[in-house]
């Protein structure tokens, strides 16, 4: 076939063209989905990106605190955010806790308190004794024993025993028991034993009758023996095994010990309470009607629950979309968890961010960001192993309320940071994600980092413009324990005149 010159001619610049264009489209096109790539990596943690800042902020808050964080949005959290240094999280467990606030044994737990009324108007005897046979030993324990127990419905102390498996007459010493209420830390009710006045045995107890004194829902209380002679003694305990009656979960008991005399004073969790207890109570379940009523809406109210907990998740999933600044660490969101919060946090970091500090706060604190930075700026800041705050240094373990700690022995916290705001170097982030299975969650976050840390000895960097009590000062970094106002109000003094705490005579801040 006859084919003019000029056409091949012109077909092979044609194909020749086209080919040039498709390599030029194909690189243009190669580089194009290589920077979508690198913005889409930036803006998506976990796909095999790591964002990479000077700070990260960290802020806890509960899950249902959606008007604390969004106060923080539109005050200093903000404003921080546009800082190219700063990274700002908020730490939240996913998942509620599925009890219903009236159907728990604590405020600042989970565990659900399974309340029932087959012992309504029956007298329970608190300690009962199991034997395999009357010639098993008894046990001889140091004095002052103790057991100490938990209200979760009001109950009535009816009597107070003492153990005492041997003849009235044998009893040499004078034994006082009492009811001690431990929150409070007074005396409630106490009863005397002696040879002369030893009361009415019942099984291996003696037991003499006290006033009815009403115990209120979560009254944290210890009935105590100890000899009236002097501050320790010992007694015979019983051997076999020992049955502690809830009265059908009215009560539940803390497992204290005492290993020895002088520890008197140190309670330490214990799994054997066998050997325990020298005293004994009675008591009656009170407001018999309420408590059938709680016990037969129980279904009712966790329906109830499980419906605010789906408008709550709703609510927690469309704030997280529209700001993107939450991160959802995996733990049941209560206080008593709070430890468990800022691990998986720390582990998250690790994962996710290279980055030089961390600074902690909570959700109810005004954090100073400029004086923040501008004290690093001026400061020559270590890098490693430092831990900045305003620290508290031999703060007595508590034993009872909200900061109950049952797990730590010592009667003294390691240094602690105050719960405004601290800042750890990465090195010690790392260390605790690194570490994050076998920690041991003690009852607060802030002691819990002290005990952790105190294996590595950090460096203290001891600051008192960290402040954690009810003061304001202008060049302080924090401030705790404000409400959504108050952190309003810090914000709109801070804009108008560079000072927090007051702009007028007017200021609400004080």
């Amino acid at each position: 076939m006859f084919v003019p010159k000029v056409c091949c001619t012109q077909l092979t610049e044609l194909v020749m063209a086209t080919n040039q264009n498709f390599w030029l489209f194909s690189i243009l096109l190669a580089v194009v989905s290589l920077a979508l790539g690198y913005f889409l990596v930036q803006l998506t943690p976990g796909i095999g990106s790591r964002f990479d800042v000077e700070i990260v902020v960290g802020v806890l808050t509960a899950r249902d605190n959606f008007e604390e964080r969004q106060s923080l949005r539109d005050s200093w959290f903000g404003f921080a955010q546009s800082n190219e240094r700063l990274m700002l999280k908020f730490i939240v467990g996913n998942e509620d806790c599925l009890t219903h606030p009236e159907y728990r044994r604590s405020p600042y737990g989970c565990t659900p308190s399974n309340l029932s009324y087959e012992n309504i108007d029956k007298e329970v005897m608190a300690v009962n004794i199991s034997r395999t046979s009357q010639e098993e030993k008894d046990v001889a324990v140091p004095l002052p024993s103790r057991i100490s127990f938990q209200v979760h419905h009001p109950i009535i102390i009816q009597k107070l025993g003492l153990y005492w498996r041997g003849a009235s007459s044998s009893m040499t010493s004078t034994y006082q028991v009492y009811l001690f209420d431990d929150m409070n830390e007074e005396t409630v009710v106490q009863v005397m034993f002696s040879s002369s006045s030893p009361g009415v045995s019942l099984g291996d107890y003696l037991f003499k009758p006290v006033e009815s004194f009403i115990l209120p829902k979560d009254f944290q209380g210890s009935v105590v023996v100890k000899p009236l002679a002097g501050d320790y003694g010992w007694l015979v305990t019983p051997g076999g095994s020992l049955t502690l009656e809830t009265g059908g979960n009215v009560i539940s008991y803390m497992q204290y010990r005492w290993d020895e005399p002088q520890t008197a004073n140190l309670p330490i969790i214990s799994k054997d309470v066998s050997d325990m207890f020298a005293g004994n109570f009675m008591f009656l379940i009170h407001g018999s009607e309420e408590l059938m009523e709680t016990v037969k809406q129980t279904d009712e109210k966790r329906q109830e629950w499980s419906t605010e907990m789906d408008r709550v998740q709703k609510r927690l999933q469309e704030e997280n979309k529209k700001h993107r600044d939450i991160v959802l660490v995996d733990a049941v969101d209560t206080y008593q968890n709070l430890p468990l919060k800022v691990l998986l946090f720390h582990k998250w970091l690790t994962d996710n961010v290279d980055f030089k500090y961390l600074l902690k706060t909570d959700d109810d604190c005004f954090l100073n960001i400029r004086h923040i930075l501008k004290t690093i700026n001026k400061t020559t800041f270590p890098e490693s192993n430092a831990w900045w705050g305003n620290f508290r240094y031999n703060w007595a373990v508590q034993r009872h309320g909200k900061w109950a700690e049952h797990h730590y022995p010592s009667t003294a916290y390691p240094a602690f940071a105050c719960g405004s705001g601290n800042m750890l170097s990465a090195d010690l982030v790392k260390w605790t994600a690194k570490n994050y299975r076998v920690l041991h969650q003690y009852q607060g976050e802030d002691v819990s980092m002290a005990i952790w840390l105190s294996a590595i000895l950090p460096n203290y960097l001891d600051d008192k413009m960290w402040i954690c009590d009810e003061k304001c000062d202008q060049n302080m970094l924090a401030s705790a324990e404000h409400s959504v106002d108050e952190i309003k109000q810090l914000w709109i003094n801070w804009n108008e005149c560079g000072n927090p705490c007051e702009c007028s005579a007017q200021s609400q801040i004080k």
